[in-house]
């Protein structure tokens, strides 16, 4: 695990960013979604399992409204759900804050071992997703940041987890340390200025701007040896 969280750590928001193209649903871009996948399209929810159902709600709140907004009563609504069916597949808040965190450990796992294969490479894979908004994995990692900001610690655990696999990844990749940490403070750096712009176009954002870092951070790699 990492130590105490520094200034620079991995997709911290500041404030509640806007949801864009929330019709989207992306799987990580080499490899299946585990079970336990959100999107946002109402079709799917009807064909969601009651779990998933108020997850995905649980989620959507955290992301949009934040947590003070995402009371059980909230949640039971969204979902469609009364208050008492929610308590059927859920009897706390903590046990939904654990399958948040469960759910977010398994895409992480995932995107991890989509980067480990990426043709282009790790470090072009992690700054070019850098800006999948509102896939199911940035959602998840926006709602458990809400959560270590209200205060659970297990949450913030979880997120030192995931920046820790990426990480790993990009050293392995890359055989260098800080040309790691680069990589990663990059694509957290773009995260941070979608976070800012919301819905907004901006030609800082432009994709030729982050078509061009991801080219050149493409470049970067292991030196080959004499």
């Amino acid at each position: 695990m990492a130590g105490a969280l520094g200034a620079a750590w991995y997709r911290l928001p500041t404030k509640t960013p806007a949801v864009r193209d929330r019709g989207s649903c992306h799987a990580p871009p080499h490899g299946a979604l585990p079970t336990g996948w959100m999107c946002q399209t109402g079709s799917h929810m009807d064909q969601q399992s009651k779990p998933d159902q108020i997850i995905e709600a649980y989620v959507d709140l955290l992301v949009v409204q934040g947590v003070r907004s995402a009371s059980i009563d909230a949640i039971a609504k969204r979902s469609g759900l009364s208050k008492a069916g929610l308590l059927h597949h859920f009897r706390s808040r903590d046990a939904m804050d654990r399958e948040i965190l469960d759910r977010l450990e398994a895409l992480v796992t995932a995107d991890a071992a989509a980067m480990r294969i990426a043709p282009e490479g790790a470090a072009r894979y992690y700054v070019g997703t850098s800006l999948e908004y509102s896939s199911p994995l940035e959602r998840l990692v926006v709602a458990a940041t809400r959560l270590g900001q209200a205060g659970n610690n297990e949450a913030w655990i979880t997120l030192r987890w995931a920046r820790d696999r990426w990480f790993e990844v990009l050293v392995d990749s890359l055989g260098d340390e800080t040309l790691a940490r680069l990589v990663l403070l990059a694509g957290d750096g773009i995260a941070y200025h979608t976070d800012i712009i919301g819905e907004e176009s901006d030609p800082f954002l432009a994709e030729a701007s982050i078509t061009a870092v991801a080219d050149l951070i493409g470049t970067l790699g292991k030196q080959p040896t004499d």
